[in-house]
């Protein structure tokens, strides 16, 4: 288990939410960011409160592409448990498919 305070402003609110994850990104511990491993294999990532993205075998699917902060968690993500490249979840996060991150495929 894993904690960090996620700083997260809305509008002129600022709130401090406390995320418990599974594990940092690694080489980024000090990010507020995070994964969670899932029972059915799929491995969510959290960028400061917000789930933003999930891969679940060779597929990702991005909910949110976010702030300039958001997407280079995305992209350190990517490269660290997809072995792929933050485009790809743009790819899905602009059409709101799955992508096959090894053939590039859209899956509804």
């Amino acid at each position: 288990m894993y904690k960090y305070i996620a700083h997260e402003q809305i509008g002129v609110f600022c709130n401090d939410i406390e995320m418990c994850v599974d594990a940092p990104l690694a080489d980024h511990e000090s990010a507020q960011a995070g994964v969670k491993f899932a029972v059915d294999g799929s491995i969510d990532l959290y960028s400061y409160a917000t789930h933003v993205c999930t891969i679940k075998g060779d597929l990702v699917y991005c909910f949110f592409n976010g702030t300039a902060t958001t997407r280079k968690h995305i992209g350190w993500f990517m490269r660290e448990y997809a072995k792929s490249y933050y485009q790809v979840a743009k790819m899905s996060a602009d059409t709101g498919m799955w992508v096959n991150f090894k053939t590039g495929e859209l899956l509804a």
